[in-house]
This record gives C-alpha cells, sequence and structure tokens, in this order.
C-alpha cells in the first residue's frame, strides 16, 4: 500500500478516497449492507437538500424583487443560495462517498478474494485505486503499455459530470417547473419546492445502486479471472508466446470493442503479466489494433492452443461490462 505510482499524479480526491478504503480495512471496520447504504444514501440526499430549499424561500421573502425589478437586490440573493447550495452539497458528498467506502467494505468481505494482485503501476493498476474510482465516478487512466488510445470526447465527459455534480439544483429547478405546470391550486405551491429533497434523495439512491452494480461486478470478475490462472495454471506454463500475443491482441481488441478501459481488463493484463508464462515485451507489440494481425497468428497455432484460446475469448466475454464482445471472426478462424 505504500508503493507510489510515478507514471500519474493521482488527485486529492482520489488519494484520500484510497487512504479511506485501505483504512477502513487495516482497522477491519464493519461495512454497510446494499440495502442500508442505499437507504442512508436516500435519508442524506433529503436530509441535505431541506436546508437549500428552506433558505431559498427565507431570502426569497427577504429579497422578493427578480432581476429587472432591482439586480442588486437579485443578486445578493442569488449569492446567498449559492453559498448555501454548496455548503450542502459538499456535505452531502462527503457523507455520500464515506457510505460508498462502508458499502465496499461489506462486498470486499463477501466475496472473499484470493489470490488477488493489488498492484501493477507498469499499467496503472492498483485494486483499492479501482474501487476508489468507482466510488468517486473517475475514469480508467489509458492503457499506455499497449499504446491504446481511445480518443475520448474530454469536453463531453467533464460535462456530464459537471451535470451530476449540480444535481441539487437541476433537481430543484426541473421538479418546480413541471409540478407549477400541473398544480394550479396557490394553496400547495409553498410545498412545491420542498419535492426537491425527496427526488436527490432518490437520485443519490439510485446513482448508489449502480455503483453497487459496478463494484459487484468488477469483484466477481477478479474471483472468475483468479479462478482461471489456478485451474489453467499448467496449461498455460505449456503456452507458446504466440498464444500469449494473441491474448493480449484479443485484449486490446476488447478495449477497442468496448471504448472502454474497463477495470477487469486491466487486472486481466496484471495476471497474464505477473504469472511468468511469456518473455514478451508487450511495449513493443506494433499495430495492436489491426484484425488482419491477429487471424493471420491464430492460423498458426497448435490446434490444442487453439482449443485454449477459445476457453479465453469465453473469460473476456464474461468479464465485459454491459458490453457483448463480437469475436465471431476470430472463433470462426479457431474452429
Amino acid at each position: 500500500m505504500k508503493n507510489k505510482d510515478t507514471q500519474r499524479k493521482k488527485p486529492l480526491l482520489q488519494k484520500w478516497a484510497e487512504y479511506k478504503i485501505t483504512k477502513y480495512l487495516e482497522l477491519d471496520i464493519n461495512g454497510f449492507s446494499k440495502n442500508t447504504a442505499i437507504l442512508l444514501s436516500f435519508i442524506v440526499g433529503v436530509v441535505a437538500t431541506i436546508p437549500i430549499v428552506y433558505f431559498d424561500y427565507y431570502i426569497s421573502a427577504m429579497y422578493p424583487a427578480s432581476f429587472f425589478e432591482n439586480n442588486s437586490e437579485f443578486i445578493i440573493k442569488l449569492a446567498y443560495n449559492g453559498l448555501v447550495i454548496l455548503l450542502f452539497s459538499a456535505i452531502e458528498i462527503y457523507l455520500l462517498y464515506l457510505i460508498t467506502f462502508r458499502l465496499f467494505i461489506n462486498l470486499y468481505k463477501k466475496y472473499e478474494l484470493s489470490n488477488l494482485i493489488l498492484f501493477d503501476y507498469s499499467i496503472s493498476y492498483s485494486f483499492y485505486s479501482v474501487m476508489a474510482k468507482i466510488a468517486l465516478e473517475s475514469d480508467e487512466e489509458p492503457l499506455e503499455l499497449l499504446k491504446i488510445d481511445l480518443d475520448k470526447n474530454k469536453h463531453i465527459t467533464n460535462l456530464s459530470k459537471l451535470v451530476y455534480k449540480s444535481k441539487i439544483v437541476v433537481s430543484n429547478m426541473v421538479a418546480k417547473a413541471i409540478l407549477r405546470k400541473v398544480i394550479l391550486n396557490n394553496g400547495l405551491r409553498e410545498g412545491i419546492n420542498y419535492i426537491a429533497a425527496p427526488i436527490t434523495g432518490l437520485w443519490d439512491a439510485l446513482v448508489l445502486y449502480f455503483i453497487i452494480n459496478k463494484m459487484e461486478f468488477i469483484l466477481k470478475s477478479t474471483n472468475t479471472v483468479n479462478h482461471f490462472f489456478i485451474q489453467k495454471k499448467d496449461t498455460l506454463a505449456k503456452m507458446s508466446d504466440d498464444f500469449f500475443e494473441l491474448s493480449i491482441r484479443l485484449l486490446a481488441q476488447a478495449i477497442y470493442q468496448t471504448k472502454n478501459y474497463h477495470p477487469n481488463y486491466k487486472y486481466l493484463l496484471v495476471k497474464l503479466k505477473n504469472e511468468d508464462y511469456f518473455t514478451l515485451d508487450l511495449s513493443l507489440l506494433e499495430n495492436i489494433k489491426q484484425e488482419d494481425i491477429l487471424e493471420n497468428k491464430i492460423k498458426n497455432l497448435s490446434h490444442y492452443e487453439k482449443n485454449e484460446l477459445l476457453v479465453y475469448i469465453d473469460l473476456l466475454e464474461k468479464i465485459s461490462f454491459k458490453n457483448k464482445l463480437n469475436f465471431n471472426v476470430y472463433k470462426e478462424v479457431l474452429k
């Protein structure tokens, strides 16, 4: 845990998340169950939003003028509201992160991971870093070792993150706009503002539900990969370097097809590298994206190796999160 990633400087938030996760594990703190974590997320969303809505109502009564009636008064109201939103949003997000970390502890103990490789900084992989990024909803780093660059649109990614972090404001505004169109009774309009609280609570609970799915899939897949290498230990020891080069190239194709540096693929690469089955220098692999190289090399494998490569492809398909890989061309060549 004391190793440092010399290739990339981690953001402070990620360092903090990894510290909390490893500290919880060291102290053997009890984690939250899935249902408890989701319920707590809902409560945090509701409780953190109520002061924002109440202050909005209070400050609007003190400064009722619109921008066109008195722009300086309106700006003061906007500034006060902004400060309160920032304060309680920060508290909300902090508590949600702590809930997610405690949830991970429960899942980690549940899956009882064995033969786990925690670090391989040559490909920017750290198990705790992976879990911290899922909790923080951060992106995985590119696989520079294999020269894979998906050219994701960073501007769109950053915009989506900004919208997510502004969820309280968005939910408040959208809810009030819709309900004011539906409910015409003036006596109910004051209560409409508070609909933002349960909406934010539901949003937080839903986001955590998706995080749980991601965490569970990665933990299950990690176990699947570990069991594969245990079961195939003697078999893999007999394979040629061509077999392992094809394994790496197929893994790269999976990344290109899914357009995702998924941690499952990184962990599979970690296992391939660290089990000392081959002497390939992965940084020297050329044209990793070219499919015709794959097809030509497959034809040179022995019948035994072709069968084992089919088993490996099946493993790649199992650990692909919500993405169906199209390896039919390679399967046909292998048969």
